[in-house]
């Protein structure tokens, strides 16, 4: 199945409990409000939905396959055997009425799909679910708890625009960074982390008939053949490639171009620039990770951090007007806490994104290393990175230092993995470091072609903050310093029209056992229509500033919000009953808030 298709598609099941199959709804019992679904193979969250009133589900990001479906209590064994189905118009999409008709000898649940089954393109076929819940299983590590909402961390315990940052190029000052490391106790650290970047640092620049020769493998070998550097050049057209072993000979300087590899010359220590005649290929896509550290000691800061995340992504494809962007996310913790990983797949769908980024807290760790080794392993090796793009960059969140020892070398080698991907890291650290890791931190963003952004004072949230070193003081938001940076990674030639299209129209599902609500279409233009199986008290949307800007108090069980007066972005849905409220988010139109100057 091609990407457009799933992209298009709704994959619909439903869960049973344990008990023998019989002809009541009551036979249908869900063990919690969250399903998860993850891939055999894997240990991943792929997708999270909520639970109906009857244990239906609806997952809309996965693709055809056998999926290991998750409660937070436990596990729905025998692999959900799922068949896609592609629909026209999925906001058209209907739960039968009667689901007690629809029980079979199989613990099967056939569900119809209203109008949208009667055209000829999806005449016919179904979705069938099958699984039998076990008590006795423990709960998915890595699955995603009911987010929260975005008016939630809008508020004074955690608000966008707020921390404060600086913003430092080693490679742009490379000769002062070099310098520092005369110093017998800089030299140290580099020697614990096992680096090796001073006097190994050869750059490529490639010029030619093209704009730009961004996104170009290049490869440092030796008169054998062998291969002693890798990168990928920048919106520069640089590449900066470092040598395994010292320098002390003219390296080889291969560039792959139009399919093949060119040799452009020797190079050595410095700058070296080589022009060809072969016009590069421009790639548009853009692809953006953010990689947490959501450990305990990251409580003072973790709400204004997942508010300025929630702000970046919602302005994300519009610094960025040109391209396709994706947002993926890796939040890790240490041995023996609650997970060790949680991945959100990459996706163009803001409001995706956002719901796991809200539902994340800080908790766990107790000793001063966490498992940075295996948050950067996770980002790196299992994102489904473009393999030709504009820009891959990943923020990576932390206030803490990875294990010594054969964790510290899975980071230097997860980091030449990212180079050679052309994936620049951004770290970005919080209160709580000492001067060893900010030194750890600037070698995955020298490594990497990326930039160093440290959280300091000027805020006054959280604990102290380290005083950098060697860097000039140049203070501003953090959200300034987060945008500025995907600006500059994602420099491109003027471009005729945005690339950024408007996600697929789907349904929202909210509820518990006893009430279900839908909201849609997801995302809207003119109106949201909002139904339940109850009378609903209030139904209202917040902005991401956490101001409500429309509402209906019909106490009805189906009302009508406008919403063709607001503002591209996204928004939060607040669903009230008699017994209590729910919420998920919105997009509104094409979901793509404004950036901010």
């Amino acid at each position: 199945m091609n990407t457009q298709t799933w992209l298009g598609t709704l994959i619909s099941l439903a869960l049973l409990g344990n008990s023998p199959v019989s002809k009541s709804p009551a036979s249908v019992s869900p063990h919690s409000r969250w399903l998860y679904a993850k891939d055999s193979g894997s240990e991943n969250c792929l997708d999270s939905c909520p639970l109906g009133p009857f244990g239906e589900f609806s997952f809309s990001r996965l693709k055809a396959g056998t999926y290991d479906l998750y409660t937070q209590q436990g596990l729905a064994r025998g692999s959900a055997q799922v068949k896609s189905i592609a629909l026209s118009e999925p906001n058209r999409l209907q739960r039968h009425s009667a689901l007690a008709d629809h029980l079979s000898e199989t613990n099967s649940i056939r569900w119809d799909f209203g109008d949208a089954a009667e055209s000829d393109d999806v005449k016919g076929k179904l979705a069938y679910g099958r699984a039998a819940m076990m008590d006795d299983i423990p709960s998915l590590s890595r699955a995603v708890p009911e987010p929260e909402s975005l008016a939630a961390v809008a508020s004074p315990s955690g608000s966008a625009r707020v921390l404060t940052a600086g913003r430092w190029s080693d490679l742009d000052h490379w000769e002062e960074f070099e310098t520092l490391h005369k110093q017998e106790a800089i030299r140290a650290h580099e020697s614990r982390w096992g680096w090796d970047l001073i006097g190994n640092r050869i750059t490529i620049e490639i010029n030619g008939p093209s704009h730009s020769y961004s996104d170009i493998p290049i490869e440092l070998r030796d008169a054998s053949g062998r291969v002693h550097g890798k990168a990928r050049t920048n919106y520069r057209s640089q590449a900066d490639a470092f040598m395994a072993d010292s320098i002390t000979e003219k390296m080889q300087v291969f560039a792959w171009l139009n399919g093949a590899w060119t040799h452009l010359g020797h190079a050595t220590k410095g700058l070296n620039s080589f022009r060809t005649p072969i016009q590069s290929e421009v790639f548009m896509p853009v692809d953006l990770a953010f990689i947490v550290d959501a450990t305990g000691s990251m409580g003072d800061e973790i709400n204004y951090l997942k508010a300025e995340l929630a702000d970046i992504m919602a302005q994300a494809s519009a610094l960025a007007p040109c391209s396709p962007v994706r947002i993926g996310q890796v939040f890790y913790k240490d041995r023996g806490d609650e997970y060790l990983t949680r991945m959100h797949p990459f996706t163009n769908r803001i409001d995706d994104a956002l719901s796991f980024t809200l539902a994340q807290g800080a908790g766990g760790g107790g000793d001063f290393p966490e498992a940075v080794a295996d948050g950067l392993e996770v980002a790196i090796d299992e994102l489904s990175w473009s393999p030709n793009a504009l820009a891959r960059i990943a923020f990576l969140i932390l206030d803490a230092p990875p294990h010594d020892g054969p964790d510290a070398e899975r980071v230097r080698l997860a980091a030449w993995r990212a180079a050679e991907k052309g994936i620049r890291l951004v770290p970005i650290v919080a209160s709580g470091i000492d001067q060893s890791t900010e030194f750890l931190m600037k070698y995955l963003a020298a490594a990497t072609g990326g930039e160093y952004l440290y959280i300091n004072d000027d805020s006054g949230v959280g604990n102290g903050h380290l005083k950098p070193t060697g860097v000039e003081n140049n203070s501003d938001l953090l959200n300034n310093q987060m945008v500025a940076i995907i600006k500059t990674f994602t420099q491109q030639a003027p471009c005729d029209q945005t690339q950024n299209q408007t996600p697929e129209t789907r349904i929202e599902w909210l509820g518990d056992q006893q009430v279900s609500i839908k909201a849609f279409p997801n995302p809207c233009i003119e109106q949201l229509h909002v139904e339940s199986n109850v009378p609903m008290i209030a139904v209202q949307l917040y902005n991401i500033s956490g101001a409500m800007v429309a509402e209906s108090s019909s106490h009805e069980n189906k009302t009508q919000l406008p919403v063709h007066d607001l503002a591209p972005g996204v928004y939060t849905l607040h669903v009230r009953t008699q017994t209590r409220s729910y919420s998920t988010l919105i997009l509104v139109g094409n979901g793509i808030q404004k950036a901010k100057p």
